[in-house]
């Protein structure tokens, strides 16, 4: 024997289904080089802010670069240092 349930009661009674949470790493990354550079006065080196965000070198150069492109942040040519 079957019983059969109305779908709107089912759609009543279910709960939501709870949202994934959504990351963007890069973008993470990237605000915290520039939330790293802002917290100082002092231009920082590259070795230092690969460090502190403990991802690959070859990372950080690509957002330093896009960065740097979009003017958020300044290379300083003689010390190699950056800032935003």
């Amino acid at each position: 024997m079957s019983v059969t349930v109305p779908v709107r009661s089912i759609l009543n009674e279910s709960k939501p289904m709870p949202r994934p949470e959504h990351s963007a790493p890069a973008l993470e990354n990237g605000l915290r080089i520039l939330e790293m550079l802002a917290a100082t006065d002092q231009p920082i080196g590259f070795n230092r802010i690969a460090e502190n965000l403990s991802v690959s070198r070859a990372s950080v150069v690509r957002l330093l670069r896009v960065l740097q492109k979009s003017d958020y942040v300044i290379k300083d040519e003689e010390s190699g240092k950056y800032r935003a």
